[in-house]
């Protein structure tokens, strides 16, 4: 009798510790980062830039404020980007709210109205560019 009961303990204390691994792991594999929040807003020009000069980057680019632009060491990181709200009056100002887009930073934007400066084209995935503000949630990656 007194053998079963300490092979019984020895199970249970087996089958807690393989619960909590399992738990651990699953709890590393959650996203717990929160992305930043602000304003998005779009340029019409591409070139030059802050970063590449005159070289062309492509449409996925952004520009960023003082609050991301680090003294230049921006240049080259990229942001998943994602359309969360207007900013004004301008209904369906977002063309999606679960659709993100992924940027790289090219530009200084020293007279931004909005933290993130994008492409019209990169803007145009993820909003209507006739509400020419939106709320975003953006985080590097």
């Amino acid at each position: 009798m007194e053998h079963q009961q300490h092979h019984h303990g020895t199970i249970t204390k087996l089958t807690i510790t393989t619960t909590m691994v399992g738990l651990l792991l699953l709890l590393c594999l959650i996203d717990t980062t929160e992305a930043a929040q602000g304003l998005a807003v779009f340029h019409l020009k591409n070139t030059p830039s802050a970063c590449y000069g005159n070289q062309n980057k492509g449409d996925m680019i952004v520009g960023v404020s003082d609050k991301l632009w680090n003294n230049g060491r921006a240049c080259g990181r990229r942001y998943r980007v994602r359309c969360v709200g207007p900013a004004n009056l301008v209904r369906n100002a977002c063309k999606t709210t679960t659709a993100a887009i992924i940027v790289t930073v090219v530009d200084y934007c020293k007279a931004c109205t909005g933290d993130l400066n994008l492409s019209r084209g990169a803007f145009s995935r993820i909003a209507n560019p006739d509400a020419g503000k939106v709320r975003v949630a953006y985080d590097p990656i």
